[in-house]
């Protein structure tokens, strides 16, 4: 795109434009042997803004120093002097999805409560609301992951495809909370692509740990589960492993929130 002779503020103030397919003006070719393609998809295509240096204005040249790769050089030298990186934007997908009593009996199991996860390419966030819980209750929220659930035995996966290698399953902790008087939870948590951090899935069905592989394509059921009453000093051990507290409390699932890819 055309640009400008710089002023005595030093300051550069550019404009452009580019269109599907139009390979008016289009270098690629002198510089890089490639055949000109322009712009073929503005929502995909990942751009970078370049300023180029064209050395000191000279009378006679300088539309020609403005409006090409090289212009004015020589005599002057050219070169890049500032750039600006545009990314493709990050695609968020988002799932709203009742929170069920664990065990639900079946699918009329009146739900308590409901989860927001958010999928993209790196990871996944989650915030997970439910009610009827017992005040002074500890409380941690765990993702279960099924990387590939096309692989479990059922649709949706269960604890059963946990044990399956071809599921490579996993299962990651998020730190809880104690529930407080009003017997409500809000818990929020996040794992990233193929972070192993707080998993339990060898402990508790001897897999191998493996994270989350595929944002888009996993099949995740969030738990939120129960250590019993909160017990002095450990707090943090109950909201934030599998069986803090118990002995001498007993653990078990109290909420679950089933999400499909």
């Amino acid at each position: 795109n055309p640009g400008q002779v710089i002023g005595q503020d030093g300051n550069a103030n550019l404009t452009g434009q580019i269109s599907i397919g139009n390979t008016d003006h289009s270098y690629i070719n002198q510089n890089f042997g490639m055949t000109p393609v322009g712009l073929m998809n503005p929502l995909g295509a990942e751009v970078h803004l370049v300023l180029r240096s064209h050395g000191p204005a000279i009378p006679g040249m300088i539309d020609e120093q403005t409006s090409t790769f090289n212009g004015g050089c020589p005599p002057n030298t050219c070169g890049n002097a500032r750039f600006s990186i545009h990314m493709l934007p990050e695609s968020r997908i988002p799932s709203t999805r009742p929170v069920q009593v664990f065990p639900a009996i079946d699918a009329a199991t009146p739900a308590a409560g409901s989860a927001r996860v958010i999928r993209t390419s790196r990871g996944m966030t989650a915030t997970l609301r439910s009610s009827g819980l017992s005040p002074g209750t500890a409380v941690s929220m765990w993702w279960v992951v099924f990387n590939h659930p096309e692989k479990c035995a059922t649709t949706p996966c269960t604890a059963a495809d946990l044990k399956n290698p071809e599921v490579m399953p996993d299962m990651l902790g998020n730190p809880g909370q104690v529930i407080g008087q009003d017997g409500n939870a809000v818990l929020t948590g996040q794992i990233a692509v193929g972070n192993t951090d707080h998993s339990y899935i060898n402990q508790n069905f001897g897999m191998p740990p493996v994270g989350l592989m595929d944002p888009l394509g996993a099949e995740v059921h969030l738990v939120l589960r129960s250590h019993g009453p909160a017990i002095p000093g450990m707090v943090d051990e109950q909201t934030s492993t599998f069986n803090g507290g118990c002995p001498p409390n007993t653990c078990g699932n109290a909420r679950f929130s089933i999400h499909m890819p």
